[in-house]
């Protein structure tokens, strides 16, 4: 009880009184506001790591497949072009290593958006254009060393590797434009999240000095009425 017949004693029980609830109130909001601001912190945290495993890497993997893929069809087209026999299997050369290189980031891209059904659709489009173009390219090797170049200028111009192309192209452009928006939205929410976390840690801060001052101001007054 905060009661007594001595004046002093009443004074500095009801100072007491009324300080330590105050203290257990700034306490309990003070955990409240630590609380929040670790959940944010964890979530800036889990948020950054999703947009660089589902978004920064998954652009990283694109650009590859499409200079993969470009480099493929350089080589298809040096092969037309080129006079040289000896050069053609270099060519060629060039044209294994493309598709390989392109088949490994596709499927690290697979990989990187299995949880994103659109993209992991995208993702599938895209092999698919990419594997129909390499299942064909004997339309244009063949042809390119037996020095039928004529037939090969109509074999890529037209028709199933045209196709291919074309496909692959609007599969690759719409995984880019997807991963870009979300790592734009993203990089918002996350300079958002983390302007709460300073907000809340500029509170914390301020509270713990509120609870501080008070404590000393209880000390002095206890002081002066010894």
């Amino acid at each position: 009880m905060c009661d007594t017949s001595k004046p002093k004693s009443k004074f500095k029980l009801a100072l007491l009184c009324t300080t330590i609830p105050g203290f257990a109130i700034i306490a309990v909001f003070a955990i409240a506001v630590g609380i929040f601001g670790f959940h944010g912190l964890f979530t800036v945290t889990s948020e950054g790591e999703r947009m660089y495993i589902e978004d920064v890497e998954g652009l990283s993997y694109t650009a590859i497949i499409e200079k993969e893929f470009f480099a493929a069809r350089l080589a298809a087209r040096n092969m037309i072009i080129d006079t040289e026999p000896d050069n053609l299997q270099t060519h060629s050369q060039s044209l294994a290593a493309a598709q390989k290189a392109l088949d490994d980031n596709i499927k690290k891209l697979t990989e990187a958006v299995k949880r994103q059904p659109q993209r992991r659709a995208m993702a599938k489009e895209l092999k698919k254009a990419a594997d129909t173009y390499f299942q064909n390219i004997f339309l244009v090797v063949d042809p390119a060393m037996a020095n039928r170049k004529a037939e090969v200028w109509r074999n890529v111009t037209n028709g199933v590797l045209a196709d291919a192309v074309t496909a692959f192209n609007k599969a690759s452009s719409g995984l880019n434009d997807s991963m870009t928006n979300s790592a734009e939205e993203r990089a918002e929410e996350i300079e958002f999240m983390s302007w709460r976390v300073q907000m809340v840690i500029i509170l914390l801060v301020f509270m713990t000095v509120l609870a501080a001052a008070c404590s000393i101001f209880g000390i002095a007054i206890l002081a002066v009425n010894k």
